[in-house]
């Protein structure tokens, strides 16, 4: 059965070729009219008009050409009205070549048919042939070659006259003046025309009947599918079917029944006590082995269900198994995560807190810096004042030293004032009786002295109580300067000090970053001690607490200057007012030299 289908089908993949071929020549025919249309000059006396559609119900198309000759053919599918050209026109040769290849086709089919009435004895006698499936393949092959060579005999046929029909064109194109058609010509159309028209009809005829044969064909081989199915079964392939060794149910019922009948035969020609006798052993042999199979089959099954029972304590334990690993699972799952975001979170942590520091570091260093300009600066302005202080100082001392030795002069002149005195004083008494006036002008120049003396001794005292407060000026400000240098000299250590501890915290906070870059991932136990949270704030207290020491210092310094700057102003004052007092005991004095 699947041998016909194989066939029925091949015979419609031939139809359907054959459709597609007459289609893809029809369109290049059309291709090649578009081209022609194009390069076609007019035509004088005459029209070609184009064809019109096919109806949808006779399917007759109709040709009018410019003049009126009139063609009726007996052909109800060919057209009323045809007028003869007065050449072979396109259309015209286009529809004689359609009908050629259709009669081709209709040849065709002819050779292909096959009667329906010798089928159904072929196909009956299926039973009896076996090689004769494939004698039928070989045999259509062999057709189905033939026709793919007339096929291809055809297509170069049509080939040629679609050349010669373009040569024609190209010499009609070139020919000026249209022909006259003569009678004969007209009547050869006329006679062309009818044999094609005789020719389409018996071509259509035999399509029609080809296809009627080809469905019953088909219908005939599905009934003959379902009889040897019914046969042989649904499952069956055409190789079994086919090879040399199979043997339909006929066959098989006709060796059954020769088999029978010998049996039979040979069961008369026996006894029947031996016959009993042989059935009792095989009876009993047979109980035999049944009760072996019994025995052992019993002992498989306790096998098994001990089996059972252990399988199945076994899958309850990996099912336990597979729960407690299932929870262990979670559980280290949920620990993972909570790992990986604890690690995030301490590498941002790491991340901001590095960052932090080398904030911080920087701008302790920035701060160290100032602070060691702004002491710098602060030294270098108290090393100037100090200077200044020591040159005043200086100039003091030879301010004072003036003044001793002037002092020392005064007092010698005081002595020698007061020797000339005593001189004068006995003389004085000597001579008071005789001269008078003398002792009148005397007596009034020794209050003079006198009040010029204790104006001196009154400025000496004060000279030498202003020295005095000068001393414990400049002892005071000794005893200052060296307690100056005292804590600059400690800010020093106290700076070098701090110097260190930024350079140990920077070496640190390099080496943290460098294991930090050469350690993608780090656990939480294998962290250095280094980043711990408390070590951290006792930083952060410690740098606190260096603000607080700077800005102490900076508050003291600040301090001591202004102490410094009121006691220059003190001091500068001090030496203006004994610089005044000196000049004014000096003029006295000078005055009181001069008037003496």
């Amino acid at each position: 059965m699947s041998l016909l289908k194989k066939l029925s089908d091949k015979l419609d993949a031939i139809l359907n070729e054959e459709e597609v071929k007459d289609e893809t020549q029809q369109n290049h025919s059309e291709t090649t009219n578009v081209r022609q249309k194009k390069q076609k000059k007019p035509k004088q006396n005459f029209v070609i008009d184009d064809w019109e559609d096919m109806d949808e119900e006779d399917d007759t198309p109709f040709l009018s050409v410019g003049k009126n000759i009139k063609m009726k053919s007996a052909d109800p599918f060919f057209p009323n009205d045809v007028t003869a050209p007065e050449g072979p026109t396109r259309k015209s040769r286009i529809k004689s070549k359609r009908l050629k290849e259709e009669d081709n086709n209709g040849n065709k089919l002819e050779e292909v048919n096959i009667n329906s009435n010798a089928l159904p004895p072929v196909l009956k006698g299926l039973e009896n042939s076996e090689g004769f499936v494939e004698a039928k393949m070989v045999e259509l092959s062999k057709k189905i070659r033939e026709l793919n060579a007339q096929l291809s005999c055809t297509q170069n046929k049509l080939k040629i006259a679609e050349s010669r029909v373009v040569s024609q064109e190209s010499i009609q194109k070139e020919s000026i003046e249209p022909k006259e058609i003569s009678e004969d010509k007209v009547a050869k159309l006329e006679l062309e025309f009818k044999d094609l028209n005789d020719k389409y009809q018996v071509c259509n005829t035999k399509l029609c009947e080809a296809r009627n044969q080809i469905q019953q064909h088909k219908h005939e081989i599905k009934l003959l599918n379902k009889a040897l199915a019914s046969e042989v079964g649904d499952n069956f392939s055409i190789h079994n079917v086919t090879s040399e060794g199979w043997r339909g149910r006929a066959q098989q019922i006709c060796s059954l029944q020769q088999k029978v009948s010998e049996l039979s035969e040979k069961l008369s020609l026996t006894s029947i006590p031996s016959i009993e006798k042989s059935v009792s052993a095989v009876q009993s042999f047979e109980k035999s082995q049944d009760k072996e199979r019994i025995a052992s089959l019993s002992k498989e099954l306790e096998e098994l269900k001990v089996q059972l029972s252990e399988t199945k304590s076994k899958g309850d334990q990996a099912r336990a198994r597979v729960n407690v690993l299932s929870a262990d699972i979670s559980v280290l799952r949920t620990k993972y995560e909570t790992l990986v975001s604890k690690n995030d979170e301490d590498n941002k942590l790491i991340n901001t807190l590095t960052n932090k520091l080398a904030h911080i570091s920087q701008k302790n260093h920035e701060k160290e810096l100032h602070l060691v300009r702004a002491h710098d600066d602060q030294l270098a302005a108290l090393n100037t004042e100090l200077k200044q202080e020591k040159v005043k100082t200086d100039q003091l001392q030879k301010i004072v030293t003036e003044r001793d030795a002037r002092i020392k002069k005064i007092e010698e002149k005081l002595q020698a004032c007061q020797q000339q005195e005593c001189q004068l004083n006995p003389q004085n008494k000597n001579d008071g009786v005789v001269s008078r006036p003398q002792t009148s002008g005397l007596g009034s120049e020794r209050p003079s002295t006198q009040q010029s003396l204790n104006n001196c001794s009154s400025y000496s005292q004060s000279i030498e109580v202003e020295r005095l407060r000068l001393m414990e000026l400049i002892t005071v400000l000794n005893k200052r300067l060296d307690e100056e240098r005292k804590t600059l000299d400690k800010v020093q250590d106290q700076l070098r000090v701090e110097k260190q501890k930024s350079a140990k915290l920077e070496s640190k906070v390099n080496k943290m970053e460098l294991e930090r870059v050469g350690r993608n991932y780090r656990r939480p136990s294998a962290r250095p001690d280094s980043l711990s949270k408390f070590e951290l704030e006792n930083m952060k207290d410690h740098c606190a607490l260096l603000k607080e020491k700077c800005l102490a210092l900076e508050s003291r310094l600040e301090r001591l200057r202004h102490e410094k700057e009121e006691d220059a102003r003190i001091f500068v004052r001090m030496v203006e007012e004994a610089r005044a007092a000196l000049r004014d005991q000096i003029r006295k004095c000078n005055s009181y030299s001069a008037s003496s």
